[in-house]
């Protein structure tokens, strides 16, 4: 992709010629690359944080709600910033993977 804006911007199901699935296909996939950019936001933020506060991770991950989850998330980092990457590595590998992505989906 030409640039991170550029790759922002572009709707990634018209990016891997997907756009003509039944709505119920494109929710499912937007819904699992959701969770894998989540996934990665959270691994990143988690990876980098300061030994002293893996503990309150720990806590507030095996026990606290999705409000504190996220809470912590953006206490510790710049969380706007860390999702905006990370969407941009995931559209570049899916883009760079779309002929074989859009086969096996297809």
């Amino acid at each position: 992709m030409a640039d991170a804006q550029t790759a922002f911007n572009q709707n990634i199901l018209t990016v891997l010629g997907l756009q003509d699935l039944p709505e119920e296909r494109k929710m499912a996939l937007l819904e699992k690359i959701t969770d894998l950019v989540l996934q990665r936001v959270i691994f990143r933020i988690l990876q980098d944080l300061k030994e002293e506060d893996k503990a309150a991770a720990d806590k507030v991950f095996s026990s606290g709600t999705d409000t504190e989850k996220l809470a912590f998330l953006q206490s510790k980092t710049n969380f706007a910033q860390v999702v905006y990457e990370e969407l941009i590595k995931v559209k570049e590998e899916l883009t760079r993977d779309a002929e074989e992505i859009n086969a096996r989906i297809k």
